[in-house]
């Protein structure tokens, strides 16, 4: 078997297996939901079992008879298949009951649980299936703390009444979009529909709430809580030091050690509020940073009225950039996109709001915005932001990459590179500044604060984790550098250092690198270089590997020199 025929063979397998494993693909290509993962330590290791399978099978290749692109086809799944293999470390050192580990819960009851059809009697004992195994997966929670309690890892005490208080909010919201009302079996006879309803009911109540409950008394008991460390960060647990090293390599898919990340963020920190004052300077402002936010509020620039309020910004900023996109890209999305408030229910344990790209089921990419708290939740950045979610920035990129049918199915649904994917968004939402949008400084100032503010993550998140940082420090240097609210620095840093450890590091190191391979570009290619053509060479592939975007690029420019 030629290495090609063996090497999309494994691609291949690979994805149907993730597919098989992963609810939201499914989903996503509207395939029937059969079973659900349960998130078990038993799952990870199979995943990993499997992970050095392949792995030895891929290395076994002829890799040097593969034309360029089967190559880059070679270098994504052995990425992909390294993070499968380290999922069992990982698994230890994630905790299930967090406002990100939990956002599943909402995902499977609203796009699975609620529009589930009924057709005949098969779709009844599938939903009664999916209902047990959906509060197996509940269970799997409460006994993977109860095994990381055995290993030494608590949850941080700063972190419990929030967890507390999401859980009590499951326990009341989720049965009710687990319900089958009578008008949903209308199709069905009326005899075997009421039997089936009183055994939905009976599941809910006592798997569903009984388990929720369970957690509840588990997270609440004296003797759980007073073996929680008053301290955040990972890096305090058996391993967990090591851990954060695999989570940063994850998200960031290059090597790169903690301390030299604290360091760059500090600098770039620096570098920032410096630039922010030169655009103060030049308003005529010559006070500090603190009065001039006050100056701000007063002009009604800073916050917004209402929520359709902050959709008409949001649309104002993509209006003005929709006659520049194509002089800077070759090619954009076919898809559309939008703007829509997040359902209010879920909008206290979503920070900001999160972008919902397009699929076969829902070709519209939907950006969901928080709606709530708006008297404290400045807009002064909504230009920088909405770049970052739409357009130029990840409705544009994975817009395409979704639409790339030369891309194997495994690297055109991809969104785990977090590295790639809000390195470009952040690059992207970079762009309309370069192409003219900045006339306005209170907008050019919105942008450099977003920059600090996820320049800090650097900082913090490391300090935290690995540094010896308390929490405390790590607030009042969000104080410092940020405009958020207490209440939003307090749920920022609780997300650097107990829900998502790294994650956030992706951001401006993934931004940084992106500059620096465009900055080298620019000096390899001279007048050779076309901003549009360096566009399609860094989105074309769809998202990699940064460090295999990289040799993308080294080759992108020897193409074009030689």
């Amino acid at each position: 078997m030629e290495a090609k025929e063996h090497l999309h063979n494994l691609l291949n397998h690979v994805w149907n297996r993730k597919v098989n494993r992963k609810l939201s693909l499914q989903l996503k290509q509207g395939l029937l939901v059969t079973s659900l993962p349960k998130g078990n330590l038993q799952e990870a290791e199979e995943d990993h079992d499997f992970a050095i399978d392949s792995l030895a099978v891929l290395k076994k290749m002829n890799k040097a008879g593969l034309s360029y692109e089967d190559q880059l086809n070679y270098a994504f799944l052995q990425e992909y298949l390294l993070q499968e293999s380290r999922k069992v470390d990982l698994w230890w050192a994630e905790f299930p009951v967090t406002p990100y580990t939990l956002y599943w819960m909402n995902i499977y009851a609203q796009t699975l649980f609620a529009p589930f059809s009924f057709q005949k009697k098969d779709d009844m004992d599938r939903y009664l299936h999916l209902l047990h195994e959906f509060g197996d997966a509940i269970y799997t929670v409460l006994f993977k703390l109860q095994a990381q309690a055995k290993k030494g890892w608590y949850v941080p005490i700063p972190a419990l009444p929030k967890i507390i208080e999401l859980l009590i909010q499951l326990q009341q919201t989720i049965p009710a979009l687990l319900t089958v009302t009578p008008t949903r079996l209308h199709r069905l006879d009326k005899s075997v529909s009421m039997s089936f309803s009183e055994q939905v009911d009976q599941t809910i109540t006592n798997r569903i709430v009984a388990a929720y409950q369970e957690l509840l008394t588990l997270l609440q008991a004296q003797e759980y809580q007073s073996a929680c460390p008053e301290r955040v960060g990972i890096g305090q647990y058996p391993g967990g030091e090591e851990a954060y090293r695999h989570l940063v390599r994850m998200h960031v898919t290059y090597d790169i050690e903690p301390d030299k990340i604290h360091l760059i963020g500090l600098d770039q920190v620096r570098q920032l509020t410096e630039k922010m004052r030169t655009v103060r300077e030049s308003l005529g402002f010559q006070g500090s940073e603190a009065a001039f936010m006050e100056h701000i509020k007063t002009s009604g620039r800073l916050y917004a009225k209402s929520p359709e309020d902050v959709e008409q910004r949001y649309h104002f900023h993509l209006n003005r950039l929709k006659p520049l996109i194509h002089d800077y890209f070759h090619t954009i999305p076919k898809s559309i996109y939008q703007v829509k408030r997040l359902d209010a229910a879920y909008e206290a344990s979503v920070a900001y709001g999160y972008f919902d790209p397009p699929s076969s089921t829902n070709p519209i990419g939907t950006y969901y915005y928080n709606g709530s708290g708006l008297e404290t939740r400045s807009q002064l950045t909504a230009s920088t932001l909405i770049y970052h979610e739409i357009i130029p920035g990840h409705h544009l990129q994975i817009g395409l990459q979704l639409e790339n049918q030369q891309l194997p199915a495994i690297r055109r649904e991809s969104m785990e590179l977090t590295g790639y994917l809000e390195g470009w968004a952040e690059y992207g939402a970079g762009l309309p500044y370069e192409m003219g949008l900045a006339h306005d400084p209170y907008d050019w100032y919105g942008r450099l604060l977003h920059e600090r503010f996820i320049a800090q993550r650097l900082v913090v998140d490391t300090g935290m984790n690995v540094l010896d940082w308390s929490l405390q420090q790590a607030k009042e240097y969000m104080a410092k550098t940020t405009i958020e609210s207490a209440e939003q620095i307090e749920a920022e840093t609780l997300r650097y250092s107990t829900e998502s450890p790294a994650q956030a590091l992706a951001y401006r190191l993934g931004y940084l690198k992106f500059r620096e391979l465009r900055e080298k570009t620019e000096k390899s290619l001279g007048s050779l270089f076309d901003r549009k053509d360096y566009h399609e060479a860094i989105l074309s592939p769809g998202s990699l590997p940064l460090y295999v975007l990289e040799e993308h690029i080294d080759h992108f420019i020897k193409e074009r020199t030689q």
